[in-house]
């Protein structure tokens, strides 16, 4: 069996019992830096096998952890922080262990993302789209209906901060479940540690140049049904059903 385990983001009083207790009991367990992991592990008196899995030998090392999943052996998945899989290498393994018929199970806990909407008061909608690149941060965020929410390391905070729009709301969550977590209206300081940056820019703008509803009508004018013609709509302006749907109920 493949266990997803949740590991802290700062306090090692958040890891939960069952967290412990599943990587205590797997034979192996697969981490980004077996020297991070294994600090934790001996924090609270874990003694286990630790083998690296990180985004430059995740192919290699696959093969081999999928045979001993299908021979019946538990393994955990774990990350330097938070949720695995999540911004961090181990979607491939999943994937591949579930089309194998291997029993895939999850321990939830910590989420950096999650983390700082909360702190933030941050509603849903949201978009989480991981760590930013240029080309597409700004269309991004305009494209989202609430909160656009990406992972910045500290040594790429102000160049990205650049990329942000005058009238965009601004938020940085730092130092989350730490002594001196906060958060600022832009730049933080001092700079250090992996951040949650949320961004709210002027809503949902389509990239169409015809308007959406009298899209919709057209499209169904020519057979296609109304729902159908809702999640075209949605797909090609960067909106969502539920806006193109309102859009459509107006004419």
């Amino acid at each position: 069996m493949l266990y997803i385990v949740g590991t802290p983001i700062g306090n090692l009083g958040d890891w939960s019992d069952r967290a412990r207790e599943i990587v205590a009991k797997c034979e192996y367990v697969l981490c980004e830096d077996t020297r991070h992991t294994g600090g934790l592990l001996r924090h609270f008196g874990i003694e286990k096998r630790l083998m690296s899995f990180h985004m430059f030998n995740e192919r290699s090392r696959e093969e081999g952890v999928l045979e001993d999943l299908q021979g019946g052996v538990d393994v955990a998945l774990v990350s330097d922080a938070g949720m695995p899989v999540v911004c961090d290498p181990g979607a491939k393994l999943v994937r591949a262990a579930r089309d194998l018929g291997v029993t895939v199970n999850v321990v939830p806990g910590p989420c950096a993302f999650v983390a700082a909407m909360a702190l933030c008061g941050c509603e849903a909608p949201i978009g989480f789209f991981g760590y930013p690149e240029k080309k597409s941060f700004v269309k991004q965020v305009e494209r989202c209906e609430g909160t656009a929410i990406y992972y910045v390391a500290p040594h790429d905070v102000k160049k990205v901060l650049s990329w942000c729009k005058e009238g965009w709301k601004v938020q940085v969550a730092r130092e989350l479940t730490k002594k001196f977590e906060e958060v600022t209206d832009g730049m933080p300081d001092p700079v250090r540690g992996e951040m949650v940056l949320l961004v709210q820019g002027q809503g949902a703008q389509s990239s169409l140049a015809i308007d959406e509803s009298t899209l919709v009508t057209r499209l169904e004018t020519l057979g296609v049904k109304p729902r159908e013609a809702i999640r075209l709509v949605a797909e090609l302006s960067g909106m969502s059903q539920k806006a193109i749907y309102e859009l459509a109920k107006k004419g």
